[in-house]
């Protein structure tokens, strides 16, 4: 029916059409939901944001990471020359989410949530975007952290000395508390470098510990 719209030019609402077709294929109850909406965004003629959004959040509700990461690196590179289209701090989010889900302590995964989280926080300072709850993207920021630390990976400490100086970035640019780190983050943060293996860690665990001393921690 909303091919038809665009081919006949009858009606302006083809876009509603089609995102009412891909919700529907969506719904948890269909297994293969995700395959047929994004064929659906595929037969779009003028895909917007939402578009998108719909097939990945597909994906990921079906622990499909790899697929949604797949459709968002194709959302960043279309929007560069199509200004309907934008990477948005949601989607972010819940990609990092489902790295962080999928596979816990895996360091490949946890590298890709990581990606996303950085992402969200240089689009957030960049555009000054406000998310619908900022406790939320303090949690993800927090849990990537730990998700490190289970890693035991060399970089974990370097990785979480990054999220952390990324929260302090986001809270000194929006004056929101909401971002700013707590005794729990920098604690993670300690907990990550003890678990890294890293040559360094000792000292570089000390001076996160003397930083959180000298800093107000809430």
């Amino acid at each position: 029916l909303a091919a038809n719209c665009f081919h006949n030019e009858q009606f302006r609402n083809a876009n509603r059409i089609f995102h009412a077709a891909m919700k529907v294929k969506t719904n948890p109850l269909n297994h293969n939901g995700a395959v047929e909406a994004e064929r659906i965004l595929r037969r779009m003629y003028d895909v917007e944001t939402s578009s998108y959004q719909i097939v990945i959040e597909g994906y990921l509700n079906r622990n499909r990471p790899h697929k949604a990461q797949q459709l968002l690196d194709e959302l960043e590179k279309n929007s560069v020359d199509n200004p309907k289209l934008t990477v948005t701090p949601d989607i972010l989010t819940l990609c990092a989410r489902s790295w962080m889900k999928k596979d816990s302590g895996n360091e490949r995964s946890i590298e890709q949530a990581h990606s996303c989280v950085m992402q969200f926080a240089a689009l957030f300072i960049k555009h000054k975007v406000r998310t619908r709850n900022y406790y939320l993207d303090f949690r993800l920021m927090n849990d990537l952290i730990v998700e490190w630390r289970k890693t035991g990976s060399i970089h974990s400490g370097l990785r979480g000395e990054e999220i952390l100086e990324s929260m302090e970035t986001l809270y000194s640019h929006t004056n929101n508390r909401g971002f700013a780190p707590t005794n729990y983050t920098f604690h993670s943060v300690i907990e990550a470098w003890s678990t890294s293996g890293h040559p360094d860690a000792a000292v570089r665990a000390k001076a996160i510990l003397d930083r959180m001393d000298s800093e107000y921690i809430r």
